[in-house]
């Protein structure tokens, strides 16, 4: 989680995510196909998201975070492509170059972003770009967690940090 909250803090303009510290590692592994497939159809991906209590309107706001997102395990041809045009500012682009006829130059897209961007059951909160994703991703982040056992350390990553020197190529 931390290193979410430190990957927003390092675009300008950057939403302030509230960050805890503190999480105790499971000893159990997840069973398998609980991970959402980005080649899944919409409503596949809308009833695991329903099982872990979110809404349509919550998953639209969570997946505004592919804004300052790129794609490593897709396609090898475009590691690295970022999701929509403005990777470097946490913006509203991403939707609108989503539901666009072709991809960006130099962006990558998703089937399910594709897919969710198209899809009539979704497309009213789709559409409304201002879902507050912020609340919607700390609800996700402390899935199973009682957030009184952890750290809040928010205040830590307040100010812009330069992490650009420290990305390392694959």
């Amino acid at each position: 989680m931390l290193y979410k909250a430190a990957g927003c803090a390092a675009r300008r303009p950057y939403p302030f995510i509230n960050t805890y510290v503190g999480r105790k590692l499971s000893l159990n592994i997840a069973p398998d196909g609980l991970f959402p497939n980005p080649n899944s159809p919409v409503k596949v991906l809308t009833d695991r998201f329903a099982d872990m209590g979110f809404t349509i309107r919550e998953l639209m706001a969570l997946i505004g975070a592919h804004s300052t997102g790129k794609q490593c395990f897709q396609s090898s041809a475009s590691v690295n492509a970022s999701f929509d045009s403005t990777v470097d500012v946490w913006d509203v682009r991403f939707y609108s170059e989503t539901q666009s006829a072709s991809a960006a130059p130099g962006t990558f897209r998703l089937n399910s972003d594709v897919n969710f961007s198209h899809n009539a059951t979704n497309q009213q909160d789709y559409n409304r770009y201002g879902s507050p994703l912020l609340r919607r991703h700390e609800k996700m982040s402390l899935l199973g967690i009682d957030k009184n056992i952890l750290t809040d350390c928010t205040e830590l990553l307040l100010l812009s940090i330069n992490l650009k020197n420290l990305a390392v190529s694959h």
